[in-house]
């Protein structure tokens, strides 16, 4: 049977279907008692922006049309189907991928502003990742009017392949104010990150993946209260629930923090191809919750420690990486 002759249909999730090539022309129309539709991180499928602007695509006029659809998962390519996104203020926004858009030039930041993430999209985005993003060198996230803008239900968020990129910068906006309930965060192939230093204050953060960002030297550069203004790590609430912590292909990292940090909820911290760090960033509270270090045994034997009963007390928590 197919999809179109369901028309009883309420839920159709297809999240994370990496196979899925298209959805045809008419199915969505087709479906008017969808009240919730989920193409998050579909690989393929692509929207045409207009009725009639392609063969086989469904057109973004036909989700406009469903006015039963209450929640949406949606993956988009092109900066105008990103407008018409905007435009249902209506629908619940959930999850959202945004893939390979482009910026003019490596000059031009991109550019998160309450224009572009307006608040009714704010108020329901859940899942945000941020993919292959090409010819900027900078990630901005601005509100210069001082606006009650955050992603206050985001839980969480993915920047992957953004090949260029070399700073994430704040501008009239705190990461904890405007993150904080983010629980998962992934940075993947930013190959010119420098750092990440606003990670340090998200209150709600669990887990958090560095993978392939081979120019990264340093996680936390500077030690800063939130504010701007660097503190000592006995002043600064540092990771304060952050569980898993996973380092993987980051041939130039030398460091996590330049001195001991409280980590007091990990429990599992694991390190592949990171042959330059050298040394762990832990307070000797760390015994208290660590539960498991992996890596290869080569990379824990070269390490350095400033306390060698840290070391002792966590010798039987490592594991050679499967």
């Amino acid at each position: 049977m197919e999809l179109k002759y369901l028309v009883n249909l309420k839920h159709l999730l297809l999240r994370y279907t990496d196979d899925l090539s298209v959805i045809p022309s008419g199915v969505i129309s087709s479906l008017a008692e969808l009240e919730e539709l989920d193409l998050y991180e579909s690989r393929d499928a692509e929207w045409e922006v207009m009725e009639g602007e392609g063969d086989v695509g469904a057109s973004f006029d036909e989700l406009e049309k469903n006015q039963n659809l209450k929640s949406l998962g949606i993956t988009i390519k092109a900066v105008p189907t990103l407008a018409k996104l905007l435009r249902l203020s209506y629908v619940s926004i959930r999850r959202l991928c945004t893939k390979r858009l482009s910026s003019p030039n490596l000059a031009t930041p991109v550019q998160l502003t309450p224009q572009i993430i307006p608040p009714h999209i704010c108020k329901s985005l859940e899942e945000f990742m941020l993919y292959g993003f090409t010819g900027s060198r900078q990630l901005s996230l601005e509100n210069p009017d001082g606006q009650s803008w955050c992603l206050g239900n985001l839980e969480s968020l993915a920047v992957t392949n953004l090949w260029d990129l070399e700073a994430i910068i704040w501008k009239g906006a705190v990461a904890q104010e405007f993150l904080p309930n983010v629980r998962s965060l992934k940075l993947f192939g930013c190959y010119k990150l420098k750092n990440a230093s606003w990670i340090l204050h998200l209150p709600r953060l669990e887990f958090v993946h560095f993978y392939y960002c081979v120019e990264l030297t340093h996680i936390i550069d500077d030690l800063e209260d939130g504010q701007g203004e660097i503190r000592s790590a006995e002043l600064v609430r540092t990771f304060p629930r952050l569980n898993k912590f996973v380092l993987e292909s980051l041939p130039n990292l030398r460091s996590i923090a330049g001195q001991p940090l409280a980590f007091p909820s990990l429990e599992h911290i694991e390190v592949n191809r990171c042959d330059k760090l050298e040394k762990l960033p832990f307070q000797p509270q760390i015994t208290d919750s660590l539960r498991e270090i992996r890596g290869s045994k080569n990379w824990w034997e070269g390490l350095e420690w400033d306390n060698d009963s840290i070391k002792s007390s966590l010798q039987s928590h490592f594991r050679t990486r499967k």
